[in-house]
């Protein structure tokens, strides 16, 4: 049962967890995503908080054959805020969005949340952090944590266009990036930094590892991590991302 997978990797009530999952790995027919929502919620209870990624960002569109000359991997379009579609962030959180008591912030970068201080978590991800929030990684790993940016105020502005590959200006052109949301690397030296940093977090045994269904699954203390990466940040940036400075 999820429900005992959940209990077994260390999830207590009164706990604040982020949570991002993918239902394709946890890959078990006895569940759905509205029960281990639920299941995660009976374990936690009201006394603590379930946060979850609410962007407004759509599937993977198709690619195009010029898209694929131009060396396009993946292509997305941002949605309007209102929107009622499936999103990139996963049908688990989709769902979790649209149950009654759940809070979703504004903004391209908004966080949906339930529970105790979801009014406060919802507007200041970082309010979480200190107080001795959770990361629950199922079927996904480091890239997809949200908390992670909330120290990338230590990346000088002249080195975030030396983590990823120039995009052909031909992209630009055909597509507004107010409106997409356009990648040309499947991993670009920014999130090889960011598994640097989990590798790093694993390595101290700051991570659990764990099965949740079938999907390999990452629990631990988001401040023990994030604040590996903002001193990688801070000390290690070139040899991080493997840049020259």
């Amino acid at each position: 049962m999820i429900l005992n997978d959940l209990v077994s990797t260390g999830i207590t009530k009164g706990m604040s967890i982020e949570f991002h999952s993918s239902m394709r790995s946890i890959n078990d027919t006895s569940c759905t995503p509205e029960s281990i929502i639920t299941d995660l919620k009976s374990i936690i209870t009201a006394e603590g908080n379930i946060i979850m990624p609410a962007f407004p960002l759509s599937k993977c569109l198709p690619l195009t054959e010029h898209d694929v000359s131009l060396e396009i991997v993946t292509k997305n379009k941002w949605l309007d805020e209102n929107h009622n579609e499936r999103t990139d962030m996963g049908i688990i959180a989709d769902i979790f969005c649209k149950m009654p008591g759940t809070v979703i912030g504004t903004g391209q970068h908004r966080m949906a949340v339930w529970g105790k201080n979801a009014n406060q978590y919802v507007n200041d991800l970082m309010d979480f952090v200190d107080d001795n929030g959770y990361g629950l990684l199922v079927g996904v790993d480091i890239r997809k944590l949200t908390a992670m940016h909330y120290v990338e105020n230590n990346i000088p502005e002249d080195v975030w266009p030396k983590l990823f590959m120039p995009m052909n200006e031909e992209i630009h052109k055909i597509y507004n990036q107010n409106d997409y949301f356009i990648s040309t690397e499947m991993l670009p030296k920014y999130h090889k930094g960011w598994l640097k940093v989990q590798k790093i977090a694993e390595d101290k045994g700051l991570i659990t590892r764990s099965k949740i269904g079938n999907a390999d699954s990452m629990f631990f203390r988001v401040k023990d991590v994030i604040a590996i990466y903002e001193n990688e940040l801070k000390h290690n940036i070139s040899e991080l991302f493997d840049i020259d400075l």
